[in-house]
């Protein structure tokens, strides 16, 4: 008795078409995903916000860290946060934290135009080890998560 086997020709198109089959599908799902992360509304809000840190200074005397902000784009931003380095340790302080204050008062309502600058306050008293060693500021906005500005330049007063 003789045992037959799939012939070559029939083994090799049907490797072909399995390898088709799973080149299409595995284009399909990238396509998408990088349509997801490149996603129009998310460019845009990258494109068209752009604010600067203009002076950080951390007062040792009234543990108070003060960062001066200006918005160079048109995209008009609010909700600011901020996460403070020190190389060792990372503390964030979001819109609503008590120890964050912003001057003039910047909301939904009430957003930081192109060209203007505002204040951030933020209270270190609870975090003046923090505060004495900042090596790092960064400020978040609430408008474009996916844009903040950073400063490594931290002047010290006592």
């Amino acid at each position: 008795m003789q045992m037959k086997g799939i012939s070559p020709i029939i083994a090799v198109v049907l490797l072909i078409a399995i390898s088709i089959s799973l080149g299409v599908l595995a284009t399909g799902w990238v396509r998408n995903w990088v349509m997801e992360q490149t996603s129009t509304e998310l460019l845009s809000c990258v494109l068209d916000t752009n604010y600067q840190i203009d002076s950080v200074t951390y007062n040792s005397t009234s543990k108070i860290l003060r960062i001066k902000i200006t918005n160079k784009d048109s995209r008009e931003l609010y909700g600011f946060g901020v996460i403070l380095d020190n190389g060792t340790t990372t503390q964030t302080f979001n819109s609503s934290a008590s120890e964050l204050s912003v001057s003039p008062s910047i909301t939904s309502s009430n957003r930081l135009k192109r060209e203007q600058s505002a204040y951030i306050t933020v209270n270190l008293t609870s975090y003046s080890a923090l505060g004495s060693s900042l090596t790092e500021v960064k400020v978040t906005n609430s408008v474009c998560n996916a844009v903040s500005a950073k400063s490594d330049s931290i002047t010290m007063q006592s």
